[in-house]
């Protein structure tokens, strides 16, 4: 026989350590992986400005 408060615990347990590690992951500090873009996605410098 299926015992339902034991399904239930195991699915809040679930439930709240998953939700933990989703939240451990926000506002974690260091560097993001961004690809470097490639040369036809490059913008050319505005020939109106200089550089002095």
């Amino acid at each position: 026989m299926h015992r339902w408060p034991e399904s239930i615990r195991w699915l809040l347990l679930f439930l709240l350590f998953g939700g933990a590690q989703l939240l451990a992951g926000c506002g974690q500090k260091g560097s993001l992986y961004l690809p470097e873009p490639s040369a036809e996605h490059q913008e050319e410098p505005d020939p109106g400005q200089q550089d002095d």
